[in-house]
């Protein structure tokens, strides 16, 4: 058994793709700037990106006419027609 402390990260897994020469080139130049190395930049770059997207897509957005029948079926909910019934009833 390995231990590790907690501040020092597994790296056991890998991730392959094929990309064109233009953007490898691309992401070196902003790993460069960045300061970053090129597998450094790559990982917190979609790192990054993956948890904004995964953000966008469990946040529900609506606008103020959506948010206020919401509000007001929450407040005001409808009664339970005979399919909501029978499904509760199992």
């Amino acid at each position: 058994m390995r231990l590790i402390k907690s501040n020092q990260a597994i790296n056991n897994t890998r991730l392959e793709m094929r990309i064109s020469t233009s953007v490898k080139e691309v992401i070196e130049k902003a790993a460069v700037i960045k300061g970053k190395s090129l597998s450094s930049y790559a990982i917190s770059t979609l790192q990054d990106q993956a948890q904004k997207d995964i953000q966008e897509y469990e946040t529900l957005t609506l606008d103020n006419q959506e948010r206020d029948r919401f509000l007001d079926l929450m407040a005001n909910p409808p009664k339970p027609n005979d399919a909501l019934k029978s499904l509760m009833r199992g």
